[in-house]
């Protein structure tokens, strides 16, 4: 067919769920899925999938890891072509400018970091940035349920 590329659309609200795997001995149950898929799920979408500086942030850190290649651009060039590459990917999402500018910023910083440490690569710093992000909107997603 010639295609170079795919490109899945996931709906709002949707949800992925485990296969049941005969022998599981703690399965989900009908109420568990219930719950993750209606309540949490609500209280996730407002905590992981708005706009806003932090989260579209995480957003191009994560877009920035994922179109890295698998041998890491050390030129100004192949850095630019990976930032590009992730615009790219985020078109059509309404971004927060000082979250371009953040992730910009980090990007750039991340690849000085790379280039004067051997034991730090790109992708391990985007992926400590990414983390260290979104273990913000974790707390704060659990938080807004009343667990832990």
């Amino acid at each position: 067919m010639g295609a170079v590329s795919a490109a899945i659309e996931v709906a709002p609200l949707t949800s992925i769920l485990p296969v049941p795997v005969a022998g599981d001995a703690t399965p989900q149950s009908g109420e568990e899925i219930a719950l993750a898929t209606g309540k949490l799920r609500q209280l996730a979408q407002k905590s992981f999938e708005n706009s806003g500086e932090r989260r579209d942030e995480a957003r191009l850190a994560t877009l920035l890891v994922n179109s890295l290649p698998a041998e890491e651009p050390k030129t100004a060039a192949g850095r630019a072509a990976v930032w590009n590459k992730a615009l790219t990917l985020a078109a059509g999402q309404k971004l927060d400018s000082a979250a371009v500018a953040n992730a910009s910023k980090t990007y750039k910083a991340c690849g000085v970091t790379a280039d004067m440490n051997a034991d730090l690569d790109l992708k391990l710093c985007l992926q400590l940035r990414q983390t260290d992000l979104m273990s913000r909107f974790n707390r704060d997603f659990w938080d807004s349920t009343g667990g832990s």
